[in-house]
């Protein structure tokens, strides 16, 4: 069972914290998998990177609308996700570019590579899903 304040509106940042450490361990694994299975093709890095994030963007929707923001109220589902891949494609623009420019071009390790894309996303994420794509605003 678990703890009632978890589900306290006001900890959502705490559930964030919580549903993000999953899902960064989770990411972690996913990232490594695909970059050895993509190992030796041109791009590498920003390949992975780029499939990593579109994969990793239905789980970590579904996680964070049935937990992270269990109770906030919630735009419908399919208004929701498509809000959530419109500016996961931006900021799979942004990441991706970065992976590139960093690992690919600028030879730095790709698991630090994926380490910054991800503290990079984290951020934005909570500040997206909790204002815009998952929860229902006064303006919605």
């Amino acid at each position: 069972m678990m703890p009632a304040f978890l589900f306290n509106q006001r900890h959502q940042l705490e559930r964030y914290a919580l549903s993000g450490s999953l899902i960064f361990i989770l990411g972690h694994i996913q990232y490594r998998l695909l970059y050895e299975f993509l190992y030796g093709l041109p791009m590498c890095a920003g390949m992975t990177w780029g499939l990593h994030f579109i994969i990793g963007t239905f789980w970590s929707h579904a996680l964070h609308r049935g937990f992270t923001f269990k109770n906030k109220p919630q735009l419908p589902y399919c208004i929701s996700i498509l809000r959530t891949f419109g500016l996961y494609t931006f900021m799979l623009t942004i990441s991706t570019t970065m992976m590139i420019l960093l690992c690919d071009i600028g030879g730095l390790h790709p698991l630090i590579g994926w380490m910054l894309g991800t503290s990079l996303s984290a951020i934005c994420n909570f500040l997206i899903m909790s204002h815009w794509t998952i929860c229902r605003t006064i303006k919605d």
